[in-house]
């Protein structure tokens, strides 16, 4: 079966190969030329061809002389067109022998843009990747920070400090999170131990004071019982100006650490929008949206099927005949 794009594709070879040169075509071809010496063609032509893309040029506009150049002409074709065909067809053919390496040069350099911008679009979101995966380490060692001195400022038995000691030790092991930073943020809890060891020891202590006071007031040392209650603030006062003092270091370390906002450069080439689609799966496509896909029979192999079933008989004596979905049918016509 001869497609649509087939014999348009005969048309067009057909009319290249019967063009002649008509006898207005040195005429027209001096005109050209005249223009095109006037905008330094040949010159134009060779710094096109030098022009070679990279991220110092890839926002220049390098083919701007060019377009107008190709412009010039088509202002020119468009004047002199109006005559008849075979005049038509000369300005065409001297048009097209001036304005097709322009193009080509010009279609060659939008083609190493569009190359060098997404090569710079893609080290530009590697950057920031890089740079977001940093400050996220970064963070999280601050975070973590913040957690140990509100959990120590918390603290009110030996357990909880046993139970901050214990993640702090498991936090230590945790690279997917910190990274190359990891031995920040071990050393910032190395940092955090003597004050937790302090603690520890005025929990202890307190609790101490607790049973002494017990015993104190159930022998009726009132004496003993007054200075165990002062002893019991002083230790207390100590707990809390020790917690104080841990949130003040975690926010000061937290100043020295330094988290860089992720920046994307201004001179890489956006590009002018052109969404277009492809199918990479059909039969998921009719699976999920069948109202996006059509189902069309292959005609041509339906063709080669029907030949091959009347050569083998098997339509002999019928009229018609379903098979799989398709209808052999007898279409009888008459003289």
């Amino acid at each position: 079966m001869v497609t649509t794009l087939q014999i348009l594709n005969t048309m067009a070879k057909s009319a290249v190969e019967k063009y002649q040169p008509g006898p207005k075509r040195s005429i027209i071809k001096a005109a050209f030329d005249l223009e095109a010496a006037k905008k330094n063609y040949q010159g134009l032509l060779n710094h096109l061809a030098g022009i070679v893309i990279t991220k110092d040029n890839v926002n220049d506009d390098v083919a701007k002389e060019a377009r107008e150049v190709v412009k010039a002409l088509t202002q020119l074709k468009d004047n002199e067109s109006k005559d008849p065909l075979q005049t038509h067809r000369d300005i065409m053919s001297v048009f097209n022998e001036l304005a097709d390496p322009i193009k080509t040069q010009v279609d060659r350099i939008s083609n190493e843009k569009g190359d060098v911008a997404i090569k710079l679009q893609k080290e530009a979101a590697q950057q920031l990747a890089e740079q977001t995966r940093i400050n996220n380490a970064k963070q999280a060692i601050i975070d973590f920070a913040n957690k140990i001195a509100g959990l120590i400022s918390d603290a009110k038995t030996d357990t909880d400090i046993v139970s901050i000691e214990k993640l702090i030790g498991s936090e230590g092991r945790e690279s997917s999170v910190y990274h190359e930073f990891l031995p920040d943020l071990i050393q910032k809890c190395e940092a955090l131990k003597p004050e937790i060891k302090a603690q520890k020891e005025s929990i202890r202590e307190l609790q101490r004071i607790e049973n002494d006071k017990k015993l104190a007031s159930e022998s009726g040392d009132i004496q003993a019982l007054t200075d165990l209650k002062e002893k019991e603030e002083r230790v207390t006062g100590l707990l809390q100006d020790r917690a104080i003092r841990i949130h003040e270091e975690a926010f000061n370390q937290a100043l020295t650490v330094d988290v860089v906002a992720p920046e994307v450069a201004e001179d890489i080439p956006k590009g002018r929008t052109n969404w277009k689609w492809r199918v990479d799966d059909i039969k998921q496509l009719a699976k999920k949206m069948p109202h996006l896909v059509k189902m069309v029979p292959d005609e041509d192999a339906i063709d080669v099927l029907l030949a091959t079933k009347r050569k083998d008989g098997s339509l002999d004596g019928k009229l018609e005949e379903n098979w799989n979905g398709i209808l052999f049918f007898n279409d009888k016509t008459f003289k």
